[in-house]
């Protein structure tokens, strides 16, 4: 869990940084699960980073056509 907690504090502070404020968010809940050890919303928060993650590669790609 501890290094599920560091990657996400990683991730949060990456996308604040460039504006993806939903995926800093989403970031930000993970880490807490990950801190008081809630194995099971870890694994459902960790599915909704990845679904922000998507769409924000979504739209960077719709950014650049």
């Amino acid at each position: 869990m501890e290094s599920a907690r560091r990657q996400a504090h990683g991730i949060k502070g990456a996308a604040a940084n460039m504006g993806a404020n939903a995926l800093s968010a989403a970031a930000y809940e993970l880490e807490n699960a990950a801190k008081n050890g809630e194995r099971e919303a870890t694994d459902a928060l960790l599915a909704e980073l990845q679904r922000q993650f998507d769409l924000l590669k979504e739209m960077v790609r719709r950014e650049f056509e």
